[in-house]
């Protein structure tokens, strides 16, 4: 089970193992930003007509300890994400989907760079 966090006035049990790891961005200003799509139970109290939540993390290249990560959330609803709100979550949550997030990318990067090798 997950963490549990303060959304408004009230907690929340949050789960980081429904979260599934979307995209992975590489910025050029020295930053990298993970996205993952969240349950909607996250955001449907504000956002019913929500399909999904969407997560993002952010932190500098040069933060080797991840001090300083940026997480948001958003409701997103036929494919657009809307209303990003700062989300609050646990460092160890934080280390777990950055961890998750940048093995999927890079395996998903590995595999198109062998698809490309066979043409």
């Amino acid at each position: 089970m997950g963490h549990v966090y303060l959304k408004g006035e009230k907690l929340v049990n949050i789960d980081i193992s429904k979260f599934e790891f979307e995209e992975c961005f590489e910025g050029a200003v020295g930053n990298t930003v993970l996205y993952f799509i969240a349950p909607k139970e996250l955001v449907a109290d504000k956002y019913p007509e929500a399909e999904h939540a969407t997560v993002c993390i952010e932190w500098s290249d040069s933060d080797k300890k991840m001090d300083n990560y940026s997480a948001t959330i958003s409701p997103t609803k036929d494919g657009k994400d809307y209303d990003w709100i700062p989300f609050e979550l646990d460092v160890g949550d934080i280390e777990q989907l950055v961890t998750r997030g940048l093995i999927i990318d890079i395996a998903r990067k590995s595999y198109c760079c062998l698809e490309e090798d066979d043409d």
